[in-house]
């Protein structure tokens, strides 16, 4: 797994691998708990909104989304639904 990067004010900066593992956890009804263990590095409230980012790339603005999602999480998702 690639090492974990952070921004200058101490966030989390997503990596592609990362963005890829939530996502497939979100496509595959995997729960946040369950997703957390594959990236334990992450924080499980970190994880939870990556996957309202997830919400509202499959179903748009919907209650519990959140539309601020970035330009690599946009190309992850585009990738696994080819």
């Amino acid at each position: 797994m690639s090492e974990t990067v952070t921004t200058k004010m101490g966030k989390h900066k997503w990596t592609r691998e990362e963005t890829l593992i939530v996502t497939i956890g979100y496509l595959k009804d995997q729960n946040a708990q369950i997703i957390n263990m594959s990236v334990p590095h992450i924080s499980l409230c970190s994880v939870k909104m990556k996957l309202k980012n997830c919400l509202y790339l499959d179903n748009g603005n919907v209650k519990g989304s959140l539309a601020h999602v970035s330009n690599l999480h946009k190309e992850v998702w585009d990738e696994c639904h080819k």
